[in-house]
């Protein structure tokens, strides 16, 4: 995040992150998609060969689509377009590829918010030109189809979603946490100890069925037993610092664009992490802050 910062702000290297940006994408959604084609991988869920689970690659994912949507409307050649256009085509795809439920809600949150901040920009403006109603459209047919997968994933799943709570082992995982968390108030129980108090007679429940759970896939549970209170304010200090970083800068006529573009981001991988893992995972971690550190060096030169 310090690297990109220094880097964007003194050379301006916008070009060359949206560039690596746009090859790295590539190079995932093409590795999943063969996974995908070829039935390489157990029970068809692909997560490419930088992630060991589904799960974190959709993460990954959903992180670096609004970023290729803003190369999109950042390149000027018509067959640079056409580039982008293909590897969003092909994340979207394997996005559907790693049925991943919390990386589909999350691009689905991502668009709807982002829908909102775009509607809200052009009545502050007075403007209504035909990119924004094209990116208001986009944005709404994104979401409504991300949560009718979603719709379709849970469904296959579970059947009706009365069986939600019987059949999901997510719920069992968040109330062993907390009772993790009501032991060990103040630091929690340790990022590294929650595989084993997980299957420890103490908090393991007699329904639970999957092995080797080694976190609660919820990052404010997470937070919750593993730090306690102090480690839950920290995460919720990270995200108040970010939500009213974007609020400063959405408010302003030159940061706009960018702001939309991570404000998606970071609504995308908060959402994920509610089901899943977000910032505890490495990989994804180191993605999101890279990406974090690319707005806030992109904001700050535009002052």
């Amino acid at each position: 995040m310090w690297f990109i910062i220094y880097l964007n702000g003194k050379f301006n290297a916008t070009n060359g992150v949206l560039t690596g940006i746009t090859a790295g994408s590539a190079v995932i959604s093409g590795l999943g998609l063969y996974q995908w084609i070829t039935h390489s991988v157990p029970e068809n869920r692909i997560y490419s060969v930088f992630t060991p689970f589904p799960n974190m690659f959709g993460t990954m994912l959903i992180l670096l689509l609004p970023f290729l949507f803003y190369t999109l409307f950042h390149v000027k050649k018509k067959s640079c377009k056409a580039i982008v256009l293909i590897v969003i085509a092909g994340m979207l795809i394997s996005l559907l590829g790693t049925n991943s439920r919390g990386a589909v809600l999350g691009l689905a949150a991502a668009g709807i918010v982002c829908l909102v901040a775009i509607f809200l920009s052009a009545l502050k403006s007075h403007t209504l030109s035909k990119k924004i109603i094209l990116s208001m459209f986009s944005m709404l047919i994104l979401s409504c189809s991300a949560l009718g997968y979603m719709g379709l994933i849970n469904h296959n799943r579970f059947g009706s979603f009365s069986n939600f709570n019987n059949g999901e082992e997510r719920v069992l995982l968040w109330k062993a946490s907390y009772h993790m968390w009501q032991d060990h108030k103040v630091l929690g129980i340790g990022f590294a100890h929650f595989n084993e108090a997980y299957y420890s007679p103490q908090y393991h429940p007699a329904e639970g069925k999957e092995k080797n759970l080694g976190v609660p896939h919820s990052t404010p549970m997470h937070f919750l037993a593993c730090t306690g209170l102090i480690g839950l304010i920290g995460y919720i200090s990270h995200l108040a610092t970010v939500i009213i970083t974007l609020f400063k800068s959405l408010v302003t006529k030159h940061n706009k664009v960018i702001s939309i573009v991570f404000l998606g981001a970071f609504t995308a991988f908060t959402t994920q992490g509610l089901i899943d893992m977000s910032i505890t995972s490495k990989t994804p971690a180191q993605l999101y802050f890279l990406l974090f550190g690319f707005f806030l060096s992109t904001i700050s030169r535009q002052k």
